[in-house]
């Protein structure tokens, strides 16, 4: 792989300096990097902590050209890679950003442990529905006066909105009068 990818290397610089200045030069220019491959200099001596980083980034932009020309000559398998990298950050992108909202950084509501949904249960409904009975709240809201400070109502709502080129079809919530005012700390 690594010798493959050398003479490709070595066959597209040899095709530019062709083209630029004829095939004469190239064969020069060939056999020098030939000989300088057979007879490197000896590497320079490091003067400090600056060479080495400069060695790293040479490093790092020679392996980036190669890596460009290597996924440059054969776009399938460059596209694949492209697809699953964008597929893999943008989930893990929605993945965090789910993370942060939900346990980082919960609701603003202040004594949100505190707060409940009540639900019913019945003989024909054995499962808890998350809905009450308008009887039933009443009464809940009447006798449970010490144990529940405060209790509003709410129920889904479906509604089509219409008026521009399209009826909607849209989803919500119906809310008590005192929805609003429910996150809000009780003082007595």
């Amino acid at each position: 792989m690594w010798g493959e990818t050398t003479l490709g290397d070595l066959r597209e610089e040899f095709a530019d300096i062709a083209t630029r200045e004829g095939r004469a030069a190239a064969k020069r220019w060939y056999w020098r990097e030939t000989f300088r491959l057979l007879f490197p200099a000896p590497p320079p001596q490091p003067d400090g902590p600056r060479s080495r980083k400069d060695s790293l980034m040479r490093t790092l932009f020679s392996e980036a050209r190669l890596a460009t020309r290597a996924l440059w000559r054969q776009p399938p398998v460059s596209l694949a890679i492209i697809v699953t990298l964008a597929v893999g950050l943008g989930l893990n992108a929605a993945t965090f950003g789910m993370m942060d909202a939900l346990l980082l950084r919960p609701f603003a509501i202040p004594s949100i442990d505190r707060l409940v949904v009540l639900s019913e249960l019945s003989a024909s409904e054995p499962f808890p529905q998350e809905s009450v009975a308008p009887g039933s709240y009443l009464d809940l809201k009447r006798h449970s006066a010490g144990a529940i400070t405060r209790m509003t109502t709410v129920s889904w709502w479906d509604v089509n909105l219409s008026g521009g080129d399209r009826p909607e079809r849209l989803q919500g919530s119906r809310v008590g009068a005192d929805f609003f005012s429910m996150p809000r700390p009780h003082t007595r």
